[in-house]
């Protein structure tokens, strides 16, 4: 096991209609440091995909649109949650599930 992660848990979902999913992976770590050090590293990820900086969400996260689809991170204390869809509704829908706003 890697020192400082938790454990996590994704779900994939699929359209069959149009092809699109929707990936979201919840991962919990050792120490808020750890998550910290995560998100700190894993923003290279979606920028270098997409080309593009990020957009700063109302609810705290940072999203990078490419031009079919949207990758969002979010973290709360020694949690981050990476949600990845075809658009903004959908993945923000999926955020609000599983980091609700207080």
């Amino acid at each position: 096991a890697v020192s400082g992660w938790g454990g996590d848990r994704f779900a994939i979902y699929t359209n069959e209609a149009d092809g699109s999913f929707l990936l979201a992976l919840h991962t919990v770590w050792d120490t808020t440091s750890d998550s910290s050090e995560f998100v700190a590293r894993y923003i290279n990820y979606p920028q270098r995909l997409f080309g593009s900086a990020s957009e700063v969400q109302p609810n705290g996260g940072e999203c990078w649109p490419g031009e079919a689809e949207l990758i969002c991170l979010y973290q709360s204390e020694q949690e981050t949650l990476i949600v990845r869809g075809p658009d903004e509704e959908l993945v923000l829908n999926v955020v609000n599930a599983v980091f609700p706003v207080e």
